[in-house]
């Protein structure tokens, strides 16, 4: 789907809602209207999602009123915002409706075309475990640990600090440096697909839990064919 790999989407979809389980019954419009006029460091990010969801309702002839999502206005299977809704999904069934609530292909379709456009990069790695061969301090650590939302280094620059790929790949790739547990045990290289997966949730912890996720559900699958 638009090169993104199915275990991917899949774990997107089962974080978001449990695979439809939970995609909100809260009005979206009052919760964003709630929001977005709180007064708070949110409250403009809201104040444009709403312009968005009315849009969105005008274009598709939608009573805003009846549109039901989560307590934060997220909607559908895989909790689309509004903007990202009217921006990125699409009609992957061609009914000529786009329903990422009901519609599990619109839903499926819609989050890999969103990833598909922020750049996803197609049979290219995302998350590799890190082998480090030097003591990793001062400020060296500090440049590994700043911006972790970006592949700011590449695997050519991390061989000059000591860190290696534990499986050969290229030494121009892009990458990101990343550790996840304050005792130096969780040392991981991120490629760009694993900050393509940050648009959806600006985390890198919610990035490496859909990615690793999505693994255990591929292998899941592999096991039950054989």
């Amino acid at each position: 789907m638009y090169g993104v790999p199915a275990y991917i989407i899949v774990a997107i979809i089962g974080i978001e809602t449990d695979y439809g389980r939970h995609m909100g019954d809260f009005p979206v419009l009052d919760a964003l209207s709630n929001i977005a006029f709180e007064h708070s460091d949110r409250s403009d990010f809201f104040q444009r999602e709403l312009v968005q969801f009315l849009l969105l309702c005008r274009e598709k002839n939608i009573n805003p009123q009846k549109v039901l999502g989560s307590y934060a206005g997220a909607i559908g299977l895989p909790q689309f915002m509004p903007g990202t809704l009217r921006y990125y999904a699409v009609d992957f069934n061609h009914t000529g409706k786009i329903d990422i609530s009901h519609s599990a292909a619109d839903a499926i379709g819609s989050v890999a075309n969103f990833f598909r456009v922020l750049g996803w990069k197609t049979n290219q790695p995302i998350l590799m475990h890190a082998q480090i061969k030097t003591k990793l301090q001062g400020k060296v650590k500090q440049k590994l640990e700043k911006n972790i939302l970006e592949a700011n280094f590449t695997i050519a620059k991390l061989k000059q600090y000591g860190i290696y790929p534990s499986h050969k790949i290229s030494t121009n790739k892009k990458v990101g440096f990343i550790n996840v547990d304050a005792n130096g045990n969780g040392y991981y290289i991120g490629f760009e697909n694993l900050y393509v997966i940050t648009h959806y949730n600006n985390s890198i912890l919610y990035a490496m839990a859909a990615y690793q996720l999505g693994k255990e559900i591929e292998k899941a699958m592999k096991d039950n064919k054989d």
